[in-house]
């Protein structure tokens, strides 16, 4: 299982509510779920108050990329900032807990029911949602059943037409690539001859493998403990893939065998 909060998804898919002067009961402004939630006898909630967006319409204009980028982040900061500033100040003073958010112009706040009719009953706020932990199963994925010919580069190798280069005489060679992901299978038949330490006479892998992953910093305790995402363990001195990906992603670099065409530079 892995773990979401529903804010992530508030930012890309909120809508918000009407004009807040057209609302007259400040329940009107909460979703179904915060509604159930003030029902139960509970101390405190966990809501986000969703405020005016910015108009970031004179960005559709022409702009270059960088232009553009910088016009939508400081327009999305002014205007939060501008908005959010009574508000923080009052969380301030009641010493309450809040996070801020510029992008979708929200703010997470943590409070009792008093707390969350006062907030709601402000004019700058448009809507309130519960914030709450969803989960999301893992996909099950199927290994594909492709009928590929013995030696045909793969298909992805073809879109970006690194066949027609290798027709040129030109795989790689002279280049070294490195990866920094997940680790590397370095045993992987598909990689290893690729690999700079590798050997048959024996692999040197000194200046050829680097576990950047020496410790495991304790979170919000004192306690250290081991990820379950880390089974090689730390500060490898031999390479070790911990997940997979790694080896995947050398591959699409540089693997292939007699069969196998699937690395874009395999030399």
């Amino acid at each position: 299982m892995r773990f979401f909060n529903v804010f992530v998804i508030l930012i890309s898919f909120m809508t918000l509510a009407t004009n807040s002067d057209c609302q007259t009961n400040w329940t009107d402004k909460l979703d179904l779920k915060l509604k159930n939630e003030i029902t139960k006898d509970k101390a405190n909630f966990d809501f986000i108050l969703l405020l005016d967006q910015a108009d970031l319409r004179f960005s559709r204009k022409r702009m270059n990329k960088v232009d553009k980028a910088n016009f939508v982040y400081s327009k999305l900061v002014q205007h939060a900032q501008r908005t959010q500033h009574d508000i923080l100040i009052a969380l301030e003073e009641r010493n309450s807990f809040y996070q801020s958010f510029y992008v979708s112009n929200a703010i997470r706040v943590k409070g009792d029911k008093s707390l969350l009719k006062w907030l709601a009953e402000r004019y700058e706020v448009r809507n309130v949602s519960a914030n709450f932990d969803i989960y999301i199963e893992e996909p099950i994925v199927e290994e594909p059943s492709i009928d590929l010919r013995m030696g045909d580069p793969e298909w992805g190798i073809l879109k970006i037409q690194a066949d027609s280069v290798w027709s040129m005489g030109i795989r790689g060679q002279g280049a070294v690539v490195g990866g920094q992901d997940t680790g590397f299978d370095w045993e992987n038949a598909l990689i290893q001859p690729m690999y700079r330490g590798y050997d048959e006479s024996g692999s040197d892998h000194n200046y050829n493998w680097h576990d950047a992953i020496h410790e495991i910093s304790p979170l919000h305790n004192d306690s250290i403990v081991e990820p379950e995402n880390n089974p090689c363990g730390l500060d490898l001195d031999i390479p070790c893939d911990d997940h997979g990906h790694g080896s995947h992603t050398m591959g699409t670099m540089v693997g292939e065998d007699e069969e196998n065409k699937i690395g874009v530079a395999p030399e």
